[in-house]
């Protein structure tokens, strides 16, 4: 299903276009809830966390959360991304969805936007699931390293298991890249 916002869009004639072309994929996805896509029109993420700021100073927020934050974006009612596809060989975010994007997986492609294809979509969906499996499977390893612990002294080794694992998971994904890309 698609849901449409148009946050603070002044220009009545770009609202009316924009429901021009988005009403036929409304009518089209309303009985479909397995992916959320998001089109986002004049958008500036400074300008939804000094908004956001605003609202919670005026509010009288003496204690400021991630919680507190997220519920006054202009994105509070939607799911936090899982992944960021980047066309156009650019790589950098570009003031999008910074607060949203802090664990999300990003994904930079040099072929421009009207080059993208299921295929692309396909081996970026398949390299995160690598990826997660790969998460899964160093925190099983170092669950396992910290419960073999069982004094003091073997605390040390676990500081040196644990770099030796970032170590091997950063070259596991530099790998993962390069395959993935090539």
């Amino acid at each position: 299903m698609v849901q449409l916002e148009f946050g603070s869009i002044h220009t009545f004639g770009f609202r009316i276009l924009c429901r021009k072309v988005t009403n036929p994929i409304l009518n089209k996805t309303k009985n479909t809830n397995r992916i959320t896509v998001i089109f986002a029109f004049n958008y500036g993420s400074k300008s939804e966390l000094i908004n956001a700021f605003k609202k919670i100073y005026k509010n009288k927020k003496n204690i400021i959360t991630d919680e507190l934050i997220s519920n006054n974006l202009y994105t509070k009612n939607i799911p936090d991304p899982d992944i960021l596809i980047r066309t156009g060989g650019e790589k950098r975010l570009s003031n999008f969805l910074l607060w949203q994007l802090s664990y999300a997986e990003l994904f930079f492609l040099d072929k421009n936007w009207p080059d993208f294809n299921s295929s692309d979509l396909k081996k970026i969906i398949k390299n995160y699931k690598i990826l997660l499996l790969l998460i899964i499977f160093l925190i099983g390893l170092l669950t396992l390293v910290i419960s073999s612990c069982e004094d003091s002294l073997s605390g040390l080794i676990v500081f040196c298991e644990i770099d030796l694992l970032r170590y091997l998971f950063l070259a596991l994904m530099q790998a993962l890249i390069n395959f993935s890309f090539s």
